[in-house]
C-alpha cells in the first residue's frame, strides 16, 4: 500500500483522541498543517495529496495564499474506514479487539498467581485503549532477522508459569523462544519489571539475578555451600558431610536426588550471608553452616525447608549473620519468612555494630530512605541505630 502521510496523520489523531477511536460518533474533525509536516515529506507532495484526497471526497482542505498553502484538513468520522482501506492500515479497534481476545487465550493456560496478573494488567490497558509495551513488535536481535512476533513476551510467560525445575538462561531460550540470546537482549529486562510487580517471592532488595533464580532461571549450576552435620541418603547410602570439615558443595542434581536423612544431629543452623564470613568460620559438632550468598534460589529453599521439617521434632537454634544493612536485614527477613520460622539474628545486634563502628561506611540518602521506614520485632534497635548514625556495616569486617 502507498504511504500518505495526510491520511497518517488524521488516522493518528483519530487513534490518539480519547473517544473517536471506539466508533460510533459521527461529525467532523480537523487537523492544522505546520511547516514540520512541510518538511516531513516535502511540500509539493503534501499539496498534491490535499488535492487528490479533496477531489475523492475524502476531506475538506481550507486553503489560502491561491492554494499554496494549507490552513487545516477538515475530515468527517464517518470516512475513517475508508481511510484505514486506502493505505491499508487495520483501525485501533479492531487490533485492541484481536489482542484482548488472544491475552485472554493466554489466561486460561496458565496458573500462577502472578502470571495471570501480568496479564490482567494486559487486559486492562487494552480496555483503557493502550496497546501493552509488552504486545508490541520489539526490534531485531541481529540485522538479518526481521521483527521479533509480538507473542513470544506472552511465550515466555507461559513457560515460566510450568518450570519446576532451574534451567541455563540460555537453553530456556533457545527451547522456548528458538534463539538462545534473545531471552537475554530483548525480554529478561520485561520478565524481571513484572515479576517484581507481581512474583510473590521476590524482595524488593534482590539483584537481577536472584530475580531470575526465583523463576526457575539460571546463569550458572546452583550450588549450595554448607559445612557440619547432615546426613543424606542418595541411591540407598547414607553420606556423612559432617567427615568435609572444611566445607562441600550440593549441586543442583544433588538437591534434587538427594534426601535428608530422618537421623540428625543438628544442634544448630546458621545461615551466612558472605563467603568470606562462611569459609571462616570453623566446624563444630552438632553445628551445620549454610552460605546463603544472598537469597536462597527456590531448589535450595524447598531443601532447606525439608530439612527444617525433619528437624521439626528437636530443639534447634536457627542463627542467620550477615551485613548491617537494608540488604543483610531484608535477607534475614526472607530466610525467616519462606525457609526457617524460628531464625533469630547473629552478629546482627547494636554490641556488633558499636564494635565495628570504625569500619563503616555513609549511607547513601535512598537507603536511608528505605532503612528509615524497616520494621522487624528482633532487630528494631539495629535499625534505629543505623538510622541514627547513617552508617551500615558489611559483614566481612567482622574478620
Amino acid at each position: 500500500m502507498r504511504t500518505m502521510i495526510l491520511i497518517e496523520k488524521i488516522i493518528q489523531k483519530y487513534e490518539n483522541s480519547a473517544q473517536d477511536w471506539k466508533g460510533g460518533n459521527a461529525g467532523n474533525r480537523s487537523i492544522r498543517i505546520q511547516q514540520k509536516d512541510y518538511d516531513e515529506v516535502g511540500k509539493s507532495q503534501l499539496l498534491w495529496e490535499a488535492v487528490e484526497l479533496e477531489e475523492q471526497g475524502l476531506i475538506r482542505v481550507k486553503w489560502f495564499n491561491n492554494k499554496t498553502d494549507i490552513e487545516k484538513i477538515i475530515y468527517s468520522l464517518e470516512d475513517i474506514n475508508k481511510m484505514h482501506q486506502l493505505i491499508g492500515k487495520t483501525p485501533k479497534i479492531e487490533i485492541l479487539r484481536q489482542m484482548n481476545e488472544f491475552v485472554a487465550e493466554q489466561m486460561e493456560v496458565v496458573k500462577e498467581r502472578w502470571i495471570m496478573a501480568c496479564y490482567e494488567e494486559m487486559l486492562r490497558q487494552l480496555d483503557n485503549g493502550s496497546i501493552p509495551k509488552n504486545l508490541m513488535n520489539y526490534e531485531a536481535v541481529h540485522e538479518d532477522e526481521s521483527e521479533l512476533n509480538s507473542s513470544l513476551f506472552c511465550t515466555c510467560l507461559n513457560a515460566l508459569d510450568v518450570l519446576r525445575e532451574p534451567i541455563y538462561k540460555r537453553i530456556f531460550s533457545k527451547h522456548y523462544l528458538g534463539n538462545s540470546k534473545i531471552f537475554e537482549k530483548v525480554f529478561q529486562l520485561r520478565i524481571i519489571s513484572q515479576a517484581r510487580k507481581y512474583h510473590p517471592d521476590i524482595d524488593d532488595n534482590m539483584n537481577d539475578s536472584e530475580v531470575l533464580s526465583q523463576l526457575y532461571i539460571e546463569e550458572y549450576s546452583q550450588e549450595l555451600a554448607l559445612k557440619g552435620e547432615l546426613i543424606l541418603e542418595l541411591a540407598g547410602e547414607q553420606i556423612d558431610l559432617s567427615v568435609f570439615i572444611y566445607g562441600t558443595v550440593l549441586t543442583s542434581e544433588m538437591l534434587k536426588h538427594a534426601q535428608i536423612a530422618v537421623h540428625q544431629n543438628i544442634r544448630k543452623i546458621i545461615t551466612v550471608e558472605n563467603r568470606a564470613n562462611y569459609m571462616s568460620m570453623k566446624y563444630e559438632p552438632g553445628t551445620l553452616i549454610i552460605y546463603s550468598h544472598g537469597y536462597f534460589s527456590p531448589k535450595e529453599r524447598d531443601f532447606l525447608k525439608e530439612l527444617e521439617r525433619v528437624l521439626c521434632e528437636r530443639e534447634v537454634d536457627y542463627l542467620h549473620t550477615g551485613d548491617l544493612d537494608y540488604g543483610g536485614i531484608k535477607i534475614f527477613q526472607y530466610i525467616r519468612k519462606f525457609i526457617f520460622p524460628q531464625l533469630r539474628p547473629f552478629l546482627m545486634d547494636v554490641g556488633q555494630f558499636e564494635a565495628f563502628r570504625s569500619m563503616g561506611e555513609q549511607m547513601g540518602d535512598s537507603a536511608w530512605e528505605k532503612m528509615r521506614v524497616l520494621k522487624d520485632p528482633l532487630m528494631q534497635p539495629l535499625i534505629d541505630k543505623i538510622v541514627e548514625e547513617k552508617i551500615v556495616i558489611e559483614q566481612e569486617s567482622f574478620l
